[in-house]
């Protein structure tokens, strides 16, 4: 912000960068703009939900990565999906517990003496 408002603090740079290396350094960015693209367009139009848009942006940088980069196979989707379950499962196991904890103090009644005690 500083260099913003006062460009004398900023470094400058003696490499000059041209319009067509500029733009031809956007080919490299086309994969994230689609994937930008997909997610955000299926929510603004009312297509999906953000929840159900996450799930398509999931899909579509699976199919980027196996179609475009050519870099999943068997064994990287295999640890891909095993780490997810062990992600998902230590959530559950989070929640459950929390819903445990809530029961037990609903049973103890501790809700009702902390609303008597003040």
């Amino acid at each position: 912000v500083k260099a913003f408002r006062n460009p004398a603090l900023a470094v400058r740079s003696e490499d000059r960068i041209t319009w067509k290396e500029k733009f031809s350094s956007l080919k490299k960015l086309w994969t994230a703009l689609v994937l930008i693209v997909a997610v955000m367009v299926s929510i603004y139009t009312g297509i999906c939900t953000p929840t159900e848009a996450g799930a398509i942006g999931a899909a579509v940088a699976l199919l980027i990565g196996a179609f475009v980069y050519r870099s999943l196979n068997r064994e990287a989707l295999k640890k891909i999906f095993g780490n997810t379950a062990r992600i998902v499962g230590a959530v559950i196991l989070i929640a459950a517990c929390a819903f445990a904890f809530g029961q037990f103090l609903l049973y103890t009644r501790v809700p009702d003496r902390l609303a008597e005690f003040s």
